[in-house]
């Protein structure tokens, strides 16, 4: 935001709730841009320098070689010195906030007897399905396993009490000959 909206911003930041933290940061750009006008001038100064050393009419043909790379280079600095310059001359100050909003909510203290008889009744109702429920399941058990048991004990009872009686009357009869 602007740095002239600053305080503006900042009481209607307040209106919208309990500021729990609050960080102020602001940003100046006239640091920034003293150094990019030195090294615009460093640049300039420089390309002027090395223009009149390639002017010279004893330089051999290596050296105004050289001369010519770095003119190059140094208009290239030069260049990015006046953009560099330019973009912090359009920079405004700014001022960076940084909030914590905290919502104050205060629950109210309303009793609702039907909704608490509701809840007791709701209660009640799935305690008794409950019941009623693991009842039937293990009635469904006892039916489904306890049934085909208790045939198969009815079925076998007759053939294994024979088979035990004789087992038994053979029992002294052995006894008795040893």
């Amino acid at each position: 935001m602007p740095s002239t909206d600053f305080d503006l911003t900042l009481s209607d930041l307040r209106t919208l709730g309990r500021i729990d933290a609050l960080s102020q940061a602001g940003e100046d750009p006239a640091v920034k841009l003293a150094t990019a006008k030195r090294h615009l001038t460093a640049a300039q100064t420089n390309l002027v320098r090395l223009q009149k050393l390639q002017r010279e009419p004893r330089a051999s043909f290596v050296t105004r070689v050289a001369l010519e790379k770095d003119i190059a280079q140094a208009n290239e600095a030069l260049v990015e010195a006046e953009r560099q310059h330019d973009g912090l001359v359009s920079t405004v100050a700014q001022a960076h906030i940084k909030v914590t909003l905290m919502e104050d909510y205060r629950a109210s203290m309303e009793t609702s007897w039907a909704g608490t008889f509701l809840g007791l009744r709701n209660s009640l109702v799935a305690g008794v399905s409950a019941i009623i429920s693991s009842l039937s399941l293990f009635l469904g058990g006892l039916l489904e396993y306890g049934l085909p048991l208790l045939f198969w004990l009815a079925l076998l009872f007759v053939p294994a009490r024979s088979v035990w009686r004789r087992f038994r009357r053979t029992l002294p009869a052995i006894a008795e000959a040893q």
